[in-house]
């Protein structure tokens, strides 16, 4: 008889100080209170934040690493009619990211398609197999989205085909990182910024740095707001 073994909990310290001013300053219940000071929340300003924010509260996209470079490349792909594939992720979130990004660059006139993986026969992230049959249909840029922090072999498959990699993803970061053209990941920057986004929220990103570099008109005073729907879906 297999007997379970018992589960040892361990409880979280907390500043009750901090605690008890952000229960009156912000008029909550003391166990919403604790709950914002065990998730880091260190000043009433910050809870509000995320208690409270909206998209006023958005920050540009262009502080986050690899961000311009990738949108440079992006135009010049588009601007030269080069194919140039979506790779996404066969969870909610890689499908939104996939859809988004793709919507976003067939507007703009890009010779865009996309691929989401086949989940028990390409596994996740970038595959051998797929890179090679794009790479012989011609596909000159591969843009991940949710996926490709890890995939340093692939990439270098990738590179070797003649194909440019840019990698878009929120998964934890392995010491050494794909030669990819260039990785935008919100943990590379070392939690400066918007380091709690879904890679949803990493494509979204860029799609707002594409539209302030084209200029594009924004949707209820939100640049790229119009993908808002596909970020909150994602991201839950």
């Amino acid at each position: 008889m297999n007997v379970p073994k018992l589960k040892r909990w361990h409880k979280l310290t907390y500043n009750g100080d901090l605690a008890n001013e952000l229960q009156h300053k912000l008029k909550i219940s003391p166990l919403i209170a604790k709950i914002l000071v065990n998730r880091g929340l260190n000043t009433v300003e910050e809870a509000q934040l995320f208690l409270a924010g909206d998209v006023s509260s958005l920050g540009s996209p262009l502080q986050m690493t690899g961000m311009i470079r990738s949108v440079n490349k992006i135009k010049e792909v588009i601007k030269n009619k080069a194919k140039v594939l979506v790779y996404g992720d066969y969870d909610v979130d890689g499908i939104t990211s996939t859809a988004l990004l793709y919507e976003l660059l067939k507007k703009l006139g890009a010779n865009v398609g996309y691929h989401i993986p086949e989940r028990l026969v390409e596994g996740y992230g970038l595959n051998f197999e797929t890179i090679k049959r794009f790479g012989a249909e011609g596909y000159q840029l591969i843009i991940t989205v949710d996926c490709g922090i890890s995939s340093v072999d692939e990439v270098k498959l990738a590179n070797e085909l003649a194909i440019e990699v840019i990698i878009t993803d929120h998964h934890e970061p392995p010491v050494e990182l794909p030669k990819a053209y260039s990785i935008i990941n919100p943990k590379l920057d070392g939690g400066k910024v918007f380091d709690k986004l879904a890679g949803v929220g990493v494509a979204f990103k860029l799609a707002q740095a594409i539209h302030l570099s084209y200029g594009l008109p924004e949707f209820e005073q939100v640049v790229a707001g119009e993908y808002l729907d596909l970020v909150a879906l994602g991201t839950i």
